[in-house]
């Protein structure tokens, strides 16, 4: 297995509500629980095993994800599929609270 070591783009939630207002998306990759329980508004859930769903973007999209952290694994391995598919344009929010 090839594993390419990206530099994940970090942003801050001003920066969130700037990139939306320019159409990003948002996707929260937390257990459906948590999803269930409070998102951030305009986040999609989202599950690693569903990343192909975001290939039918244009490779231009700004897609900001995040989990229960900047280094949870589920958001880690869907910004490494994203990058292998073209996909410049990610970003991590760490969690939903911008951490």
């Amino acid at each position: 297995v090839h594993w390419c070591f990206m530099t994940i783009k970090k942003i801050s939630l001003p920066q969130l509500d700037r990139l939306l207002d320019r159409g990003a998306r948002l996707y929260d990759m937390r257990d459906a629980v948590a999803f269930r329980d409070g998102t951030l508004q305009k986040a999609q859930h989202l599950v690693l095993r569903r990343i192909s769903e975001l290939f039918k973007l244009p490779k231009g999209t700004h897609i900001i994800l995040f989990g229960t952290g900047y280094n949870d694994p589920e958001v880690v391995s869907a910004i490494n599929y994203l990058e292998r598919y073209g996909y410049l344009n990610i970003y991590n929010l760490g969690s939903k609270e911008g951490k």
